[in-house]
């Protein structure tokens, strides 16, 4: 008969989490973990079969909540998307080892959700029908706009949890709101679903029409929203 596992996963896992959060994930081993547990390492292989297991059960339960708890509250703001762009930032960087842990590790890289993926999970799934709501947009547009700033976001919190630049949290803020700002201009102006520029010598072409010749229309402010 094995041996009574001596610790749950689940008081593992909190452990682990403390430890990546203070530490980062370099520090989350097997020995580092039994040392913070005040054991062997045998115990820990009587839960997972190796450290690689044990850590896409905390990716995707434990630390993964971590984040969904940071964003979450957003719903009840106008308009709702600025805000969750803000938590995730916050998230980021009151949570570097977190964030880096969850978004920019390549462990578990094969998992990596596609866009679509984002825009029909939990946080696409809540945000593309605010989205709809604060800017009056169809889906397939407030759809593309998640994915667009969505992109965006993630884009700074990299650059600020890998230091990659110097970004004060008043300069990300203010960047979401011109990223946002442009690509609600192109969703009112009815492009912002277009595939995209291509290039040329003799001037750029958006599905076939010339860049130039785009209609401006007037950005809505967010704080009217």
């Amino acid at each position: 008969m094995p041996p009574k596992p001596k610790f749950t996963k689940d008081a593992v896992l909190a452990t682990a989490l403390q430890l990546l959060r203070e530490r980062g994930e370099d520090a989350l081993t097997a020995r580092s973990l039994a040392d913070a547990l005040n054991c062997s390492t045998r115990p820990l292989f009587t839960l997972w079969a190796n450290m690689d297991e044990l850590k896409h059960d905390l990716r995707h339960g434990l630390a993964l909540q971590v984040f969904m708890d940071a964003c979450d509250g957003y719903q009840e703001y106008r308009p709702a998307f600025k805000q969750l762009g803000l938590n995730i930032l916050q998230f980021a960087t009151n949570e570097p080892q977190l964030f880096s842990f969850l978004f920019i590790s390549k462990c578990g890289c094969e998992e990596s959700l596609t866009l679509d993926q984002w825009a029909t999970g939990y946080l696409g799934d809540q945000s593309i029908p605010l989205l709809m709501r604060d800017f009056d947009l169809d889906h397939e547009t407030a759809r593309t706009l998640f994915i667009e700033n969505f992109l965006h976001c993630f884009s700074l919190c990299v650059l600020k949890v890998t230091g990659a630049a110097k970004l004060t949290n008043e300069e990300a803020s203010a960047s979401l709101t011109h990223g946002f700002m442009g690509t609600i201009a192109l969703a009112k102006a009815g492009v912002l679903t277009y595939s995209g520029v291509a290039p040329d010598k003799e001037g750029g072409t958006l599905d076939g029409k010339p860049v130039g010749a785009l209609p401006v229309v007037p950005v809505q402010d967010p704080r009217d929203a």
